[in-house]
C-alpha cells in the first residue's frame, strides 16, 4: 500500500476509508471554494498577487489547495486542460451529502461550497478546472 499512498492508516470495518476519502473531497470543495472568493477579493482591491500568495501561504491561511488555486485565479485561464475539474467533484459531492445526512451530521458551509459547483456545471463548466469557481461572480457567456 505503500506505493500507492503517502499516509496508510487502518481506519475501520469496510467502508472506512471511502467515508475518510469524501470527507477529504468535502475539504477540497469548501478549500477551492473560498480560496477562489478570496483571489477574487484580494484582485478587486488592487493588491499584488504574488505578494498576496506569499502572505497567505505563510500564515493560518495556508493550504495546499490555496497555494495551487490563488495562481490559477489570477492568471484567469479558466478553460486550460486540467486534472482536477468541477465535474470530477461531483459524485463525491453528492456521496458526501448523503454520508453526512445518514449520520445526522449538519454540513452547511460544505453545502454552499456545493452550490457553486452545481451553478458551475449548470453553466457547462464541468470540465474546466476547479478554480474556475472564481468566474461565477461574472455574467454568463452569451
Amino acid at each position: 500500500m505503500g506505493a500507492y499512498a503517502g499516509v496508510v492508516e487502518w481506519l475501520g470495518p469496510v467502508g472506512s476509508g471511502l467515508a475518510l476519502k469524501l470527507v477529504n473531497q468535502m475539504l477540497v470543495s469548501t478549500h477551492v471554494a473560498v480560496a477562489t472568493e478570496a483571489a477574487n477579493v484580494v484582485r478587486s482591491l488592487g493588491i499584488d498577487p504574488e505578494a498576496a500568495t506569499r502572505v497567505l501561504s505563510g500564515g493560518w491561511a495556508q493550504s495546499a489547495m490555496l497555494e495551487r488555486a490563488l495562481p490559477l485565479v489570477f492568471a484567469g485561464d479558466f478553460a486550460a486542460p486540467s486534472d482536477a475539474t468541477i465535474g470530477g467533484l461531483a459524485e463525491a459531492q453528492r456521496l458526501l451529502t448523503d454520508v453526512a445526512t445518514t449520520a445526522g451530521v449538519e454540513v452547511p458551509v460544505f453545502a454552499r461550497a456545493a452550490d457553486r459547483f452545481a451553478e458551475a456545471r449548470d453553466r457547462g463548466w464541468s470540465d474546466r478546472d476547479l478554480t474556475a469557481l472564481a468566474a461565477l461572480g461574472e455574467a454568463p457567456a452569451a
